[in-house]
């Protein structure tokens, strides 16, 4: 038991009304003190010790029996937090948790699920696998879930279809598809009775690629279309024969070439001979000389049928010193004489030398001549000039006499001036009259002038006379004379009088309306009769004493502000405290938002700062009080301190009265009582009691169970050692039930959780896959990684490479196999599909056999070779090709001669019959178009 608690005060000083001295709290208090000692204060109900504490918390939400501590709801109250969290927890029993959290991540799995990993020897019967059943597996570490059917792709890839898998036996079925690569059979043969379909083909020297075959050195040598084979190159053959037209786009070469028997050179010359032997002729005469295979041409010597005679530098005349040259391009050139006299050109037709050619002579003269303009450097000749049109002369017109309109000149000019330009004119300022008597012209200026704009002169005087005037006798001034005495003047930027003190700027009686200027500076005093607006910046008064009738100052501006200009608002004063100049301040200040004094200020920008100084005052009454950090309201007189407020001064009577009945009731009162720091040897929780916080919340609660036998234990730790949380009671074996509230969790942090001795390192996604999530992995399998299995009732951890060995063992294969790396041996016999490697190569330096053969555009079936449009374009025999349309090639070797003719010389013993004479006849009329060609070029 305790010492417990005795009243200390048995005089009763501390009652109302008396004089409460510090020895009469100390007292109390060390009487306390003794109470609360190491010795413990037990609360087990007697009067010194006071009721037992059954429920702790502000709501009594502990409570503490004699087997069991509760809360006083169920699944309402955590133990610890996210940011308070025990250090160890030791349960000596069964652990009773609704849900666990594990370092942040929901465990979600059941208990039934977790106690597969300890290795339950009926795990795994009866159970069916499917695709979508999942495993765990360790991944670099990590424990993932993996689901079959990716555990069945990564064994198709490592062992069905995997890069190992390079020989296999004689494959007798299945099918290579387009993502198949290259399929190289060495010295082997590729067989087959069906279609071998590629982009292209590559036999030895031999290369079929779309609608070409051709060489390794010559790759479209021959190209197949519909009806047509075109041969790039020399075709060398024995014999050519061409049932229909031979069409050759370069030279056709032949020893020799014959016509229905005749040599070619022969047929030719008997064509073009009986072509000019009845033909007409004009201006020329043509002969065939049959035994020399000649044509004879002769012109004419008068011809009329010539219309055009158009040459380069051509030349008609007499000789060449006589002639019409066209030496010069766009240019006609006439001579005689050998020497170029005239020419004609672009816009112009002219002598070639300048002053040497005569247009006509003195006595042969050209009729009229019709130009535009002429332009003499000499003198114009002639008896009379008559010009109907205007004349421009440049130089001068020199005349005995001039005439206008049969007018003389002075007369014209007078009648003109006089009659015309001021009979009907418009004068202003000045009247103009022509006087006809004298022919002259008289002026008059008006007396009232109003249409002169402008006067200017240098010294120009403009007044009444020399007395009063303006006077501009100064460059760049205006001088004003009154009374023969110049007043005032204006000058470049000022305006003022002539002599000091001398001129009034109006009068007492008559005064200027209003004034606007920059600055005033007045030596004498100033009266203002009305309002002074000073809109400057800063205002200065140098006065002794200043005397202000308005009551009240404006500070801040005429208008209400618009904005917070942050500057303070009242005095600032200058003073010397005997040994330095100071500036102080008193008024609002804006940031404080409050009136301050301070003695020595710093104004920056109408901002002061500085040290608050000292106020005297009466009598304050106030609002409230505050030193910055805790404001008062008012004294309060309140026994009980129910206000509970930050704000209130009790008085000293109200604290006493407080104290004596917190006293009391601490140590006597059986209901709920707050303690703090005190240490309780057997406390007793009230049902649903509760420790509370420092905040009066609910933090631990004692829930009772009637007849409790079984407790929890809380023991502390020493450095190093772990915090224990177990169970006591009379029970053998007592569980501890952990049960959050609702969806709430237990966390544990990670690396937290020791099971039996043993860390559990696992994280709670780790464990969470035991639980079956039904978001599937995706996670790809590697060499190396582990995989969890039941081994005869005993969990262990095995690598994928076990069970890659274990499939191999079963011939796991057959028709799973859809890939597989660079197969080296084995065999594709008769039993197989088809092959599709896609874009990639099939390669053999052995034989390919097949029923036919499909290259891009080409087939190969039997004995034909076509284009898809054309299958059996060409036809193989022994000895034989044909080819049932056309050949198209660039040379033509036959029997080992090279046909040189071109395809236009061939075309002359195209269809040549007994009717080839016909068809010559028919072509004659060109032949004096032929001769024309041959004589002309």
């Amino acid at each position: 038991m305790g010492t417990g608690y005795t009243r200390n005060d048995t005089a009763n000083n501390i009652a109302d009304g008396n004089i409460i001295n510090a020895s009469d709290f100390d007292g109390e208090f060390d009487a306390i003190v003794t109470a609360f000692s190491t010795s413990g204060h037990t609360h087990d109900g007697t009067a010194a010790e006071g009721g037992a504490i059954t429920k702790l918390g502000p709501a009594q939400q502990l409570t503490i029996a004699a087997t069991a501590i509760t809360p006083s709801t169920d699944d309402a109250f955590d133990l610890g937090s996210s940011g308070a969290e025990f250090k160890d927890l030791y349960i000596d029993g069964v652990a009773y948790i609704d849900a666990i959290n594990f370092n942040g991540t929901a465990i979600a799995s059941t208990a039934a699920e977790l106690n597969i990993v300890d290795g339950d020897t009926s795990a795994s019967t009866g159970v069916t696998i499917a695709t979508s059943d999942q495993f765990i597996i360790n991944d670099g570490g990590t424990m993932k879930q993996l689901t079959f059917a990716d555990l069945e792709t990564w064994v198709e890839s490592n062992i069905d279809t995997g890069a190992s898998l390079t020989t296999v036996g004689a494959l007798d079925s299945g099918s290579i598809t387009s993502g198949f690569g290259n399929i190289d059979t060495g010295s082997s043969t590729i067989t087959t009775t069906g279609l071998i379909s590629g982009g292209s083909l590559d036999i030895d020297d031999v290369l079929i690629n779309g609608t070409t075959i051709g060489h390794t050195d010559d790759t479209d040598l021959i190209t197949l279309a519909d009806g047509v084979v075109t041969v790039a190159g020399e075709l060398d053959a024995v014999s050519l024969d061409v049932s229909g037209n031979v069409d050759i786009d370069g030279t056709l070469e032949a020893d020799a070439i014959t016509v229905d028997g005749t040599a070619l050179n022969e047929f030719i010359a008997d064509t073009i001979g009986a072509m000019v032997t009845s033909n007409t002729e004009t201006g020329i005469a043509v002969t065939y000389e049959d035994g020399d295979n000649t044509l004879d041409f002769a012109l004419g010597a008068a011809q009329t049928t010539i219309t055009s005679l158009l040459a380069t530098d051509i030349k008609i005349g007499e000789d060449d010193q006589t002639k019409i040259d066209f030496e010069t391009a766009d240019e006609i050139h006439f001579y005689a004489a050998n020497v170029e006299q005239v020419y004609l050109g672009d816009n112009i037709f002219g002598p070639e030398s300048d002053s040497d050619v005569d247009l006509g002579s003195t006595s042969v003269r050209w009729k009229n001549a019709y130009v535009d303009s002429i332009t003499v450097t000499g003198e114009v000749d002639g008896a009379s000039l008559d010009i109907s049109g205007d004349a421009d002369i440049d130089g001068t017109l020199e005349a005995d006499a001039i005439t206008v309109n049969g007018t003389a000149l002075a007369t014209y000019i007078r009648d003109t001036v006089g009659t015309n330009m001021l009979s009907s004119n418009t004068e202003s300022g000045i009247a103009v009259t022509y006087d006809t008597s004298n022919d002259n012209i008289d002026f008059a200026i008006d007396a009232a002038q109003t249409t002169i704009t402008s006067v200017l002169a240098t010294d120009l005087k403009i007044g009444e006379d020399d007395q009063t005037k303006i006077d501009f006798e100064t460059a760049d001034e205006i001088h004003f004379y009154a009374a023969n005495v110049e007043q005032v003047y204006l000058a470049d930027n000022i305006f003022g009088p002539e002599s000091d003190s001398d001129v009034d700027l109006g009068t007492t009686g008559v005064r200027w309306k209003d004034a606007y200027v920059d600055s005033v500076t007045v030596t004498d005093n100033v009266t203002v009769g009305g309002t002074l607006t000073v809109n400057g910046t800063t205002t200065t008064v140098n006065s002794t004493t200043v005397t202000i009738d308005d009551p009240i100052f404006t500070l801040g501006g005429d208008t209400a502000p618009g904005t917070d200009d942050n500057k303070d608002r009242g005095i600032e004063f200058r003073y010397h405290t005997g040994s330095a100049a100071k500036v102080g301040f008193f008024g609002y200040d804006d940031s404080a938002d409050a009136f301050t004094f301070i003695p020595d200020a710093t104004n920056s920008s109408e901002v002061f700062s500085g040290t608050v100084g000292n106020v005297a005052f009466g009598t304050v009454t106030y609002g409230s009080l505050s030193d910055g950090a805790i404001t008062v309201t008012a004294f309060v007189d309140e026994d009980n301190m129910s206000s509970d407020s930050a704000t209130l001064i009790p008085t000293q009577q109200s604290v006493k009265a407080y104290v004596d009945s917190s006293m009391t009731s601490a140590v006597t009162a059986s209901s709920t009582t707050t303690l703090t720091n005190k240490t309780l040897t057997a406390p007793k929780f009230a049902d649903a009691g509760f420790i509370a916080d420092a905040n009066g919340n609910e933090q631990v609660v004692f829930q009772t169970t009637s007849s409790a036998v079984n407790a929890l234990e809380v023991t502390n730790s020493a450095t190093g050692n772990a915090i224990v949380v177990g169970a006591f009671g009379s029970d053998s074996n007592v569980d501890i039930d952990i049960t959050p509230k609702g969806t709430g969790e237990v966390n544990i942090a990670a690396g937290n959780l020791n099971y039996a001795g043993t860390a559990i390192t696992a994280t709670g996604a780790e464990i969470n896959l035991i639980d079956g999530d039904t978001a599937r992995g995706t996670t790809a399998v590697a060499s190396g990684d582990g995989i969890l299995i039941n081994d005869g009732g005993t969990m262990r951890m095995t690598n994928v490479d076990t069970v890659s060995t274990y499939f191999a063992s079963h011939s796991v294969g057959g028709t799973n196999i859809v890939t597989t790396g660079a197969l080296n041996a084995g065999s594709i016999t008769s039993g197989f599909g088809n092959i599709d490697n896609g874009s990639s190569t099939i390669t053999t330096t052995g034989l390919i056999s097949g029923g036919s053969l499909d290259i891009d555009n080409v087939l190969i079936n039997g004995t034909t070779i076509g284009h898809t449009d054309d299958t059996d374009l060409m036809t193989l025999a022994d000895g034989v090709l044909t080819v049932a349309g056309e050949v198209s090639m660039t040379t033509l070797d036959i029997g080992g001669t090279n046909v040189t003719a071109t395809a236009a010389e061939l075309n002359y013993v195209s269809g040549v019959t007994s009717a080839i004479q016909t068809q010559l006849n028919a072509t004659v009329s060109t032949g004096k178009s032929i001769a024309m060609a041959l004589v002309f070029g």
